[in-house]
């Protein structure tokens, strides 16, 4: 009984220490310039990327050139979360264009050789469609939504379903338009934080809507549609029935209403 309460203290010492380690890594980004990974990456800790940044996980320039790092983005989690390491590597075996290809992920080590963990991205979603989740009502056609936003969404949850991963970070302020002549939208990364630990509560179902971000748990692929359905019902509205409602007006909405009359109002004309 001794020797098993001694090894749960050397756990539980091991466990602060490398939370805290953790913390002061995520205290020196601000103070080192660059991360180094696999000695090969270079992720420039000043040029911040606020397109591909969240609340809680800041994404920065990186490339294979120390000088100049470029033509990838890194992610660095925030040591407060975990990350969803258990599904990276089924991610990065996917081949999929309107998803955003994984290079690599791992530890990077810091000047002073505090590690962060970081994923390490191809630059080409280009510019972020919406810059808040709030007010979002474009009427567009029934056309329009289909082939720019259902298919190609569509078709990356099926890649990722295939793999038995969700994605669980679908919302308007994860959607990319590329800077080539396309008019498709592309998904955002889903991996640097929890699942659905970004997500608003109007694109989770109610019972989801209800838990705490963090302990919102995977999800299925149920979960990302319903986010997906938010989504397209955004565009095919002409105004916002939600707009200035805080979260619990939101929750109660649905509950009232269901999600579809909540999201869409019964005087909109949706064609």
């Amino acid at each position: 009984m001794a020797m098993s309460e001694e090894h749960q203290k050397q756990d539980d010492k091991e466990s602060t220490d490398t939370v805290e380690k953790s913390e002061d890594s995520l205290a020196s980004v601000k103070n080192e310039r660059f991360a180094v990974f696999q000695n090969k990456y270079f992720i420039d800790l000043k040029k911040e990327l606020p397109r591909y940044s969240t609340e809680h996980v800041k994404a920065y320039s990186a490339g294979t050139s120390e000088s100049n790092p470029r033509g990838l983005f890194a992610m660095v989690c925030n040591p407060n979360y975990i990350p969803r390491t258990n599904i990276s590597d089924y991610y990065q075996k996917l081949a999929n264009q309107s998803l955003p290809k994984l290079i690599a992920y791992g530890r990077a080590l810091l000047g002073n050789k505090k590690a962060v963990f970081c994923y390490i991205y191809q630059d080409d979603l280009g510019e972020r469609l919406y810059e808040d989740d709030e007010d979002i009502a474009k009427g567009w056609r029934s056309e329009d939504i289909i082939e720019n936003i259902l298919i190609p969404v569509v078709t990356s949850l099926n890649n990722l379903q295939q793999r038995d991963v969700t994605h669980g970070n679908i919302r308007a302020t994860n959607l990319y338009k590329s800077d080539k002549q396309t008019s498709k939208i592309k998904l955002g990364e889903c991996l640097s934080a929890p699942a659905s630990f970004n997500q608003p509560v109007i694109y989770e179902p109610v019972e989801r809507a209800m838990a705490s971000p963090i302990g919102r748990g995977e999800g299925t692929i149920l979960d990302d549609l319903y986010a997906l359905g938010v989504i397209l019902a955004m565009h095919v509205r002409n105004f916002d029935p939600l707009r200035g409602k805080d979260d619990d007006d939101i929750i109660a909405a649905k509950v009232v209403s269901g999600s579809y009359s909540a999201l869409v109002s019964s005087n909109d004309r949706v064609a």
